[in-house]
């Protein structure tokens, strides 16, 4: 059963909420960044150590962060577009219950579930293992 005008338009609220967090979250990062840039000056060896670990970290964040952002838009354009609750890869309807849960879905979790472990074994073929 597609999702309704109301499930719809709460679906759109939810995602630009979240995209205004993830925003928000983005550039907070961005000044700490600029911030602390030249933080590193005769600083003792180990300030150098916790300074590389908060780096890591935050590229860490970014990266998730840009991930998440950019599931958000295509969710946002998929409502555009009219097909949002449809899976990208089979093209059956994403359950109500999935998308309540994470409104920026774009799959089936059965393909999801595909999708990731495809990845895993292309991304780490020894299983995910170092």
């Amino acid at each position: 059963m597609a999702l309704g005008a109301d499930e719809l338009k709460a679906a759109r609220e939810r995602l630009e909420q979240r995209l205004a967090q993830v925003e928000q979250m983005l550039a907070s990062v961005a000044r700490r960044e600029e911030s602390t840039e030249f933080a590193h000056v005769d600083n003792h060896p180990s300030d150098l150590a916790t300074d590389l670990h908060d780096r890591e970290l935050d590229e860490t964040t970014v990266l998730l962060l840009r991930d998440e952002r950019d599931r958000i838009r295509a969710a946002l354009r998929a409502i555009e577009h009219g097909t949002y609750g449809i899976c990208i890869d089979c093209h059956r309807e994403i359950p109500r219950e999935r998308l309540q849960a994470a409104p920026d879905a774009l799959r089936c979790l059965s393909c999801q579930r595909k999708r990731e472990a495809y990845l895993r074994q292309h991304i780490h073929p020894d299983g995910g293992r170092g």
